[in-house]
């Protein structure tokens, strides 16, 4: 018997779906600032936002939706222009 034997597979959609549940139950449940740099920036057509948020050693892939850019849109604007 080896280690794997004992483990229960899931599917890619259940455990994205599993993961979620747990970041939003945490996220929502208590406000956090992430100090970072901001990296590798891509402003796409339909205007969300794709960034890498890193520090000295990690980095964190980020985007920011369109809906809320378009109650933030200097965000876009800035980004465009660079």
């Amino acid at each position: 018997m080896t280690e794997t034997d004992d483990i229960a597979e899931q599917s890619i959609r259940d455990t994205n779906r599993y993961i979620r549940k747990l970041l939003q139950q945490e996220i929502f449940d208590t406000t956090r600032w992430v100090r970072g740099i901001v990296a590798e920036v891509y402003l796409s057509d339909k205007g969300h936002l794709y960034f890498n948020l890193k520090d000295d050693n990690y980095s964190i892939r980020c985007n920011y939706s369109a809906c809320f850019n378009s109650e933030n849109q200097f965000i876009a604007n800035d980004i465009s222009r660079k």
